[in-house]
């Protein structure tokens, strides 16, 4: 899906309900790194959370919010499972 789809979402936000409060949960694995230790990133993902600034800084109703999960799966990941 990508940011095409994230982009799209946004637009369809804007014209359907510009001024209602939105929140935008953008859920990654590894594209940004954390602490001194140096691994690689998933780079892919780094246009969303890029896009994710943009949608934050230029639609002042969204409340955006970039959740970075660790770049190994862990039980953990279950909290953030979507039913």
């Amino acid at each position: 899906m990508g940011t095409d789809a994230l982009l799209h979402l946004t637009q369809a936000i804007e014209n359907t309900r510009s001024m209602e409060e939105i929140r935008i949960d953008l859920v990654t694995r590894g594209a940004q790194p954390v602490g001194r230790k140096a691994h690689a990133v998933a780079v892919a993902q780094a246009p969303a959370i890029g896009l994710l600034r943009v949608m934050f800084s230029e639609h002042p109703n969204f409340a955006c919010r970039g959740i970075d999960l660790s770049p190994s799966d862990s039980s953990s990941d279950d909290a953030f499972a979507v039913e």
